[in-house]
């Protein structure tokens, strides 16, 4: 079992405006995406910007997915943390197809593992 975290950062730029101006489509495709990798959504909350783009996130019991929109510059963030880091995969894979990114740039950072020095005080 993968008892490490990984932490997977997405900066993804789309040309699709329902997904860059309000947080609707993007809020159901977070939805799906947790449960399809089995992960518990405990709360959700989206907040609309004025004229447009938006912030949100789902707060898992393991952790959380996070999602922000730059309208002008066609782009939305994505933050997917989960304890397990196949869970974080499968819902960052689905998040990347479902968010039809022309481009994507994905980071993972593993979360929890040890230092291999310890820091000197």
């Amino acid at each position: 079992m993968d008892e490490h975290r990984s932490h997977i950062l997405i900066d993804g730029w789309t040309r699709d405006i329902s997904l860059l101006e309000g947080p609707d489509r993007a809020r159901s495709i977070l939805l799906r995406a947790a449960y399809e990798a089995g992960a518990e959504i405990v709360d959700e909350h989206f907040h609309r910007f004025s004229p447009s783009g938006y912030t949100g996130y789902v707060l898992l019991s393991q952790s959380h997915i996070a999602i922000h929109s730059w309208v002008d510059e066609g782009l939305l963030t994505v933050d997917v943390f989960a304890c397990h880091s196949e869970q974080s995969r499968a819902i960052a894979e689905r998040l990347c197809e479902d968010l039809e990114l022309r481009r994507r740039r994905v980071t993972e950072i593993r979360r929890g593992e040890e230092p291999d020095h310890e820091e000197k005080s």
